[in-house]
Order: C-alpha cells, then structure tokens, then sequence
C-alpha cells in the first residue's frame, strides 16, 4: 500500500514544479508585454516599476 502512496505523492510534486513553471512564465510575458503592469493607454498616473516588481505610481 506504501508504494503506490508514494508514487502519486512523486507525481504531486511533479505537477506542481510543472504549474509553477508555466504560471511564473505567464507572468513574465504578461510582464513583458506591459498587459496588466502598467499600461500608458489606460493607465492616467505616473507609475514605475522598482527591482521587487512592485508597482509604484504617483497621482
């Protein structure tokens, strides 16, 4: 009973590392392409982003 406990917990894992791969690619293309960080068209105050990727803006 053990080793099949063991084999979906491995498979777990795996999937896991696998979605936190894809999200954290998501994330820098979206970054990227200035989708939802900040976008000039829409956005109507000053903003920047510093080292961290946190959005700071002024106004």
């Amino acid at each position: 009973m053990c080793e099949p406990i063991k084999f979906l917990r491995q498979r777990e894992i795996v999937h896991f590392q696998r979605f936190g791969e894809a999200l954290r690619i998501t994330q820098d293309k979206l970054n990227s392409k200035n989708f939802y960080a900040i976008n000039p068209g829409f956005d109507t105050t000053a903003c920047s982003m510093d080292g961290n990727k946190n959005i700071n803006c002024l106004g």
